[in-house]
C-alpha cells in the first residue's frame, strides 16, 4: 500500500508543467515591470529552486581606475510560470 501511495505522489510531480525560462527572457519580463537603471555593467540571473529565481542588477561605481568595478543597486526575488514574471516584496 505505502509504495502505490509513492507512486502516485510521483507521478502527480512529474505531470506538472514546468517552464525553464533562459536569463534573457526573465530580464525582458522584469524591465516590463520596473525601470534599467543607470549605468548598468552586469545582470546576474540565479536559478534558487524550482521556478523562483534571483535577480541581482549591477552598477558602476564611476572609478576611472577600475572602470568595471560596481555594486547590486537593485536585486529582485522573482517566480516565473504560465502566468508570467512574478516580483515577491
Amino acid at each position: 500500500m505505502a509504495s502505490a501511495e509513492k507512486q502516485t505522489k510521483t507521478k502527480t510531480k512529474a505531470s506538472e508543467k514546468i517552464i525553464t525560462p533562459d536569463a534573457s527572457t526573465l530580464l525582458y519580463e522584469l524591465y516590463k515591470q520596473v525601470d534599467k537603471p543607470r549605468d548598468l555593467i552586469k545582470e546576474d540571473v540565479i536559478l534558487v529552486y524550482h521556478n523562483r529565481y534571483r535577480i541581482n542588477l549591477w552598477v558602476s561605481i564611476k572609478n576611472d581606475f577600475i572602470p568595471n568595478a560596481g555594486f547590486i543597486s537593485k536585486s529582485y526575488f522573482v517566480s516565473y510560470d504560465l502566468e508570467g514574471l512574478k516580483i515577491f516584496p
